[in-house]
């Protein structure tokens, strides 16, 4: 787990504490759906690259996308993205991408990474509503969603629902 604290001046103080996840399976409901277990076992392959300015949400994000078989390139910022998504390319199957960062913020790298990789799978993670962003996505839309603070079986979820059966499964690395 960790715990983040920031502090701005006028604004006041915010505490974030983000808990581990325990997975083990005697901590399952015993009346849990077989939908909800196909989700707690899914596994999936390939290269993540995970773009947020926050250092926690990084880590966190990283343990959770490692947990699931994938390998984790993670940049703070649109700039730092576009730079590892170039040297990567071939190996990115998806990307985790804050909607607002420093620098450069996720839309413009988004339409960046696009011009890069035209078919890249990109979901977009922020504490915004995806409601106030979409109109700013006309031409290409991201394939996902999602909402901050998100926990792995949400993440899990939507990693499922954008590769699709085109992840490798871990058992064939």
């Amino acid at each position: 787990g960790a715990i983040e604290i920031s502090s701005e001046l006028g604004t006041g103080i915010s505490f974030k504490v983000l808990f581990s996840v325990d997975e083990s399976v005697e901590n399952a409901p015993a009346n849990a759906n077989e939908g909800r277990l196909a989700v707690h076992d899914w596994r999936g392959g390939g290269t993540i690259l995970i773009v947020d300015d926050e250092e926690t949400v990084r880590t966190v994000s990283r343990a959770m996308v490692s947990h699931m078989g994938f390998k984790v390139l993670t940049a703070a910022d649109g700039r730092e993205a576009i730079s590892s998504l170039r040297q990567s390319a071939d190996e990115v199957v998806c990307v985790l991408l804050d909607l607002y960062m420093p620098h450069m913020d996720g839309e413009r790298a988004f339409h960046e990474m696009v011009k890069i990789k035209p078919d890249i799978r990109i979901i977009l993670s922020s504490g915004i509503n995806m409601l106030d962003t979409a109109n700013r996505f006309a031409a290409k839309r991201p394939v996902g969603y999602l909402q901050k603070p998100y926990d792995l079986e949400e993440l899990k979820q939507v990693l499922m629902t954008t590769l699709d059966g085109e992840s490798i499964e871990a058992n064939d690395l």
